[in-house]
């Protein structure tokens, strides 16, 4: 069935006040999406789920959650004017092919265009993927001139592709999922929906961990910010991430930080590394100078750590430093007003 019957047959019957009728055309459209793409109703059926739960969290009307709800349904009925070797192609899509796809939620306008009952989801199914910092499609807009329902439906949209299986590869954890967003939130999604997402996430599937998800969020702008100031020179790394960065380089040795003293045999002990290794006077100064800060602010704002120095596979210098204070309690922090 192509996108001019279907829009032929919403503008026929429209005008009848009937719920049956909507309820037919619904079930029209979707079966002959999934003549076309097998995971797009179970897709769509997991993302409403999601989007009612994210708007309830918000505490939005009755009826804007149902509308929500529809959109979300129908966000992905546009794909039925997109290719099928596009839709199942298990490779990475041509420029010219993500053009085609990214036409998806305007055709499902087009569709839904002649129900007068549709009309108010418009708007969440055209800016679905929309991005918070304005780099999606189709109309790059911006923050909050995005339509809350679509941002609600981009959470929950990608959410479940995430965790679901692919033609071209397989779902993620959940945990992964949400560790994404948290990343991205601010960039791809508004912050404020993908905070309700999560709380109620971790409320239902990780009560033990309700705050796990703020940590990260805050590691994670940290460690954004400090990689663009620095050029890539100064790295936050998780104790996963380094493990696998140790072995990137060979270590002179490692030193315990827990005193003025400890600071004082530590910066010693680098400066002599440094003559033995041969670096002109000049740089050695700056290099002491860093080090000595990083080791200080060990002390100062970890209370204790240890600090390890040596050469790459490049003969650069690399130095890490493992913070092991207790941290901060975030319930402690204040309130921004």
């Amino acid at each position: 069935m192509d996108i001019k019957y279907i829009s032929l047959f919403a503008a026929k019957y429209s005008e009848i006040p009937t719920n049956e009728v909507m309820i037919a055309a619904i079930n029209t459209i979707i079966q002959a999406v999934e003549a076309k793409d097998s995971y797009t109703k179970h897709h769509s059926q997991k993302v409403a789920e999601y989007a009612r739960i994210i708007a309830l969290e918000m505490d939005l009307p009755q009826e804007q959650v149902e509308q929500i709800y529809l959109a979300a349904l129908f966000h992905d009925i546009g794909k039925i004017g997109v290719p099928d070797q596009i839709l199942r192609k298990p490779d990475k899509l041509t420029e010219e092919e993500m053009t085609l796809l990214k036409q998806h939620p305007l055709i499902a306008c087009r569709i839904l265009e002649g129900f007068e009952s549709f009309r108010e989801l418009l708007p969440a199914i055209a800016q679905h993927h929309e991005y918070w910092n304005g780099s999606g499609y189709p109309y790059g807009l911006v923050g909050e001139t995005i339509d809350l329902g679509a941002r609600i439906l981009a959470v929950a949209d990608a959410f479940d592709a995430m965790t679901s299986d692919r033609v071209y590869r397989p779902g993620m954890s959940q945990e992964q999922a949400i560790g994404i967003l948290i990343q991205e939130a601010g960039k791809q999604w508004d912050p404020q929906v993908v905070n309700v997402f999560i709380n109620w996430w971790e409320k239902t599937f990780n009560p033990e961990g309700h705050h796990d998800w703020q940590y990260k969020h805050i590691v994670a702008l940290y460690k954004n910010f400090l990689e663009d100031v620095t050029n890539g020179k100064v790295k936050l790394i998780s104790d996963e991430e380094i493990k696998h960065h140790e072995l990137d380089y060979t270590y002179f040795t490692k030193v315990s930080i827990k005193s003025v003293f400890d600071i004082s045999q530590a910066r010693q002990m680098f400066s002599n590394w440094l003559e033995k290794i041969l670096v002109p006077q000049h740089k050695q100064r700056i290099y002491s100078v860093v080090f000595s800060e990083l080791i200080t602010n060990i002390v100062k704002h970890a209370g204790r750590g240890h600090v390890q120095w040596g050469l790459d596979k490049s003969y650069n210098i690399i130095i890490t430093l493992r913070d092991e204070g207790k941290g901060f309690v975030l319930e402690k922090l204040p309130n921004p007003s």
